[in-house]
C-alpha cells in the first residue's frame, strides 16, 4: 500500500515538472518581477529573493492541477490594457457616485452561470469582476457567480460577458454561447 504514488503528487508530479521547463522559466520571470518590484529594485535583496523565487516557481508548478490551461501571452497582452481601463472606470464611477448628492442607484444581485471551466480562469474572472465598474463578486457557487451590482438599470450583463470573453482569451479558451436570458445572451 505504501508504494503507490498518485499522479497528483510524488513521481507523477515530478515527471510533469521536468517536462515543463518553459512554464517553470515563465513563473520564475513573473515571480522575479514581483520580487524586484517589492524589493524596490535593491540588488542585495536577491540573496534571499533568488532562492525564494525559484522555490515558489517549483512549488507552484508542483501544486498546479494537471490540465491547468496555460496563460497565452497574446491573451494577457489584450487583457491587461482592457482590465486597467475598466479598473480606472470603476474607481471613477464609484467616486462620482459617492460625491454626487443622492446618486441614482438600483442595487441588486445578478447570477451568472459559469461558462469558464473550473480553475484559474474562474478565479481570474471572479477577481476581475470586483474591479469592474459598479460590480463585486458576492458568491462563488458550483453553478455560477453571484455579482452584487450598484445599478441594475445599466447594461452590466453585457459588460460582464465581454470581461468573461477577455478572461477566456487569457487562457486560450473558447466559450460556449450564452443561453437566452443569461448574461450577454439577450
Amino acid at each position: 500500500m505504501g508504494d503507490r504514488v498518485s499522479a497528483a503528487g510524488g513521481a507523477g508530479a515530478e515527471r510533469r515538472f521536468f517536462r515543463t521547463p518553459g512554464r517553470y522559466l515563465a513563473r520564475v520571470a513573473g515571480y522575479g518581477l514581483v520580487w524586484w518590484a517589492l524589493a524596490g529594485g535593491e540588488a542585495s535583496s536577491w540573496v534571499l529573493g533568488a532562492p525564494a523565487v525559484g522555490a515558489a516557481a517549483a512549488l507552484g508548478l508542483r501544486l498546479s492541477p494537471p490540465g491547468t490551461p496555460p496563460w497565452r501571452a497574446g491573451g494577457v497582452a489584450r487583457f491587461l490594457p482592457y482590465f486597467l481601463w475598466q479598473s480606472l472606470r470603476g474607481g471613477f464611477d464609484v467616486a462620482q457616485r459617492a460625491l454626487a448628492p443622492g446618486p441614482p442607484l438600483t442595487p441588486g444581485l445578478l447570477h451568472l452561470p459559469w461558462r469558464l471551466p473550473e480553475g484559474p480562469a474562474r478565479v481570474l474572472f471572479a477577481n476581475a469582476v470586483s474591479l469592474s465598474p459598479g460590480t463585486l463578486s458576492a458568491a462563488l457557487g458550483a453553478d455560477g457567480l453571484t455579482v452584487h451590482v450598484l445599478d441594475l438599470d445599466r447594461s452590466v450583463s453585457s459588460h460582464l460577458a465581454v470581461l468573461e470573453a477577455r478572461v477566456a482569451g487569457v487562457f486560450g479558451l473558447t466559450l460556449p454561447p450564452p443561453l437566452p436570458g443569461e448574461a450577454g445572451g439577450g
